[in-house]
């Protein structure tokens, strides 16, 4: 019998033998989940009743306690792993800063890794789909954006004398510090490329809305 994922809310009765396993820690979920399959067991993924927000799973006993035991015995090796795939990410996003911004404070480039590279912060530095040099690129675009201008002032002057949307507020927002963004990157050495507009114009292309991630507006 193959197992299957049945959606059921929290305050449906748990089949004999089975646990609730909270959201949260992604290794023990995903290992449940995969473990659950391999015993073709049935997994049950549980929702909150009114909000429909996903709570977490329920297990057999045995799968979760299994995988409890393995989290543990394992973390310290996986955390290892975790610091020096960081460090390789950070690395590598420090020698394109020098590389592409070589006047660039050093202030602003701990800044920058510091605040678009931080592991779980849903970034554009923690982005996996999109190549390091855009990343970064778009990392100090962002940085000079909110240090360097007055665009967070401005987009909450537009945002209440307008009543405009969030995202049209952002572009009037962000053409009003366009320039100064520019005159920011050349200072750092940067060289903007011909015909460019904006650093970040293709997050508005269909490739740039399935692959941008979080950077703070």
């Amino acid at each position: 019998m193959a197992s299957e994922e049945i959606t059921v809310y929290a305050t449906s009765p748990s089949p004999n033998g089975y646990i609730f396993v909270s959201k949260g820690n992604s290794y023990i979920t995903r290992n449940c989940r995969l473990e659950t399959k391999a015993a073709r067991r049935n997994l049950y993924v549980v929702k909150d009743d009114k909000s429909k927000i996903l709570l977490g799973i329920r297990c057999p006993r045995f799968v979760f306690f299994k995988v409890k035991k393995k989290d543990k015995e394992t973390a310290a090796a996986r955390s290892k792993i975790v610091i020096q795939k960081d460090s390789r990410l950070t690395t590598n996003a420090r020698a394109i800063l020098a590389l592409k911004f070589p006047r660039i404070p050093q202030e602003d480039v701990d800044r920058v890794i510091k605040h678009a590279f931080r592991r779980g912060s849903g970034r554009i530095g923690r982005c996996q789909v999109i190549e390091e040099e855009t990343k970064v690129v778009r990392a100090v675009y962002a940085h000079i954006r909110h240090k360097h201008t007055k665009y967070d002032e401005l987009l909450k002057q537009t945002e209440n004398a307008h009543k405009r949307s969030g995202s049209e507020s952002r572009k009037v927002a962000r053409d009003c510090v366009a320039p100064q963004i520019k005159s920011v990157l050349r200072s750092w050495g940067y060289e903007i490329p011909r015909g460019s507009t904006t650093i970040d114009e293709n997050r508005n292309s269909s490739a740039g809305r399935r692959n941008f991630v979080n950077d703070s507006s």
